[in-house]
């Protein structure tokens, strides 16, 4: 899609994934609010903690002096809020858009991901929803290290593939960067790519965490049966992107050989 080499997806012994997030956004749609019971119960073994989301409202008016007030108005349901028993699971379905979030804790493979997709599709027809007019994949990658006989540009250098980090050498006295997290987007069509990487230090100690953060957006008008396929192809795009972002040392650590 952006010209990173292909590669055949596969699932790794680890992983770094701190979060996965999938979502979908829709035109204004007012039935989820109405349909929200029948939404908590399509998913109730699923997300057993259920509640309304809701937003605080107000409202200004000014005096008869132009003084202007501020007043409170009842508050206002916005969509809800689903919840995994262990928490690691998250499904926010508003007016206009559906995010599921899920932790790395509990992520093994994206047809986990495939599953709840899935059953998603019951809400689109509950509230006729045809079409997605934004569909997007993120995962963010977080790799924990203390420095013990390194600095950290050595493991950052370490860690991540030499073609992302050639910036670094032209700085000089590279072992005091304390933070170095770089943001790339592309946009092809009506396909996007965030991609944000680097390192950040944890003030006053040895720890520090390597960054690889991937968002692939599809702005395209896809049609609901369409997304599972689209949410496919841009997971397998994202793990081409991460597989080039790597060093062989990396993929080492997460094919359990180091």
């Amino acid at each position: 899609m952006f010209g990173f080499p292909q590669v055949q997806r596969k699932i790794y012994k680890n992983n770094f994934l701190r979060t996965i997030v999938f979502q979908v956004q829709f035109a204004e749609n007012k039935t989820v609010i109405e349909k929200s019971l029948e939404i908590k119960n399509l998913f109730k073994e699923e997300f057993p903690r259920a509640n309304d989301s809701v937003a605080k409202g107000f409202n200004i008016q000014l005096n008869k002096d132009k003084t202007p007030i501020l007043q409170s108005i009842p508050d206002a349901r916005t969509g809800i809020d689903l919840r995994s028993e262990d928490g690691q699971k998250v499904l926010n379905i508003s007016t206009n858009s559906l995010t599921l979030t899920v932790g790395g804790k509990v992520y093994k493979s994206f047809e986990i991901i495939e599953t709840l997709i899935k059953k998603l599709n019951q809400v689109f027809e509950l509230c006729d929803i045809k079409n997605a007019l934004r569909l997007s994949v993120r995962k963010v990658n977080i790799i924990e290290f203390e420095i013990v006989n390194s600095n950290h540009i050595e493991v950052l250098q370490y860690l991540l593939s030499q073609p992302l980090l050639s910036n670094l050498n032209a700085f000089p006295d590279s072992k005091y960067i304390n933070q170095s997290i770089q943001t790339i987007n592309y946009k092809k069509d009506l396909n996007h790519l965030n991609l944000r990487y680097g390192m950040a230090l944890v003030p006053n100690t040895k720890n520090g965490q390597v960054i690889v953060d991937i968002d692939l957006i599809d702005m395209g008008n896809i049609t609901i049966d369409k997304i599972l396929n689209r949410s496919k192809e841009l997971n397998s795009q994202i793990f081409s992107i991460f597989n080039w972002t790597l060093s062989n040392n990396a993929k080492d650590l997460l094919d359990g050989k180091s």
